[in-house]
């Protein structure tokens, strides 16, 4: 099983403890996503310290990975996300929130193999 996945569960686990309330219209669903922000930064800032600063990764002379970047969603486009879903007939609430949206936030690692520099996109799971 990869970090990536372990520390994805992990983070869910943790959410679902803190979050006992179960949103389902638009407007309860952003208010989920500005209480997660933080905590989904915090996350998100450690996957890229991770890979970014993993001795094996960054070894002078035989750096794997170039460089790191990250980005949370936009609320507006979370907005036109849920409305373009929700009218698809899908049903997105407070215990589905992680499995529905699938880019809340987003790391992507530049790989260097032979002196080219190849993106590597995460996102949460």
């Amino acid at each position: 099983m990869s970090l990536l996945k372990i520390l994805s569960i992990v983070y869910q686990g943790w959410t679902c403890k803190v979050r006992p309330v179960v949103p389902t219209m638009e407007d309860d669903l952003l208010t989920l996503f500005d209480d997660l922000r933080h905590e989904l930064s915090i996350f998100m800032n450690g996957v890229c310290d991770f890979i970014g600063q993993h001795p094996k990764l960054t070894k002078p002379g035989e750096e794997i990975v170039h460089s790191c970047k990250k980005r949370l969603k936009d609320r507006d486009h979370l907005a036109v996300k849920i409305r373009r879903k929700c009218a698809n007939n899908n049903e997105i609430t407070g215990e589905n929130f992680f499995t529905e949206l699938t880019d809340l936030a987003g790391v992507e690692d530049f790989t260097s193999i032979s002196g080219t520099v190849w993106p590597h996109r995460w996102s949460n799971p």
